[in-house]
């Protein structure tokens, strides 16, 4: 999401395009306990830029740690 400011409140698709993967992905993680998303009333997902920036922090420090550019093929898990 390029120059535009985020809302307060990101949704699964929105989420997953800041972070550069998919709405699947981020409902692994939520299951795996990595990110715990807000949700609705109508118990629909929401993201703050801060959850996903600190995500994505963890996930550059994996990157970082193994030494390799492609973080789908890491060996650790943030």
């Amino acid at each position: 999401m390029a120059d535009k400011a985020l809302p307060q409140y990101l949704t699964i698709s929105q989420a997953a395009q800041y972070l550069n993967t998919t709405p699947n992905t981020l409902r692994v993680w939520e299951r795996e306990g990595k990110i715990k998303p807000s949700r609705t009333a109508g118990n629909q997902r929401r993201y703050t830029q801060e959850m996903l920036d600190a995500t994505l922090g963890k996930k550059k420090a994996c990157i970082k740690q193994s030494g390799q550019a492609d973080y789908w093929l890491l060996p650790c898990f943030f």
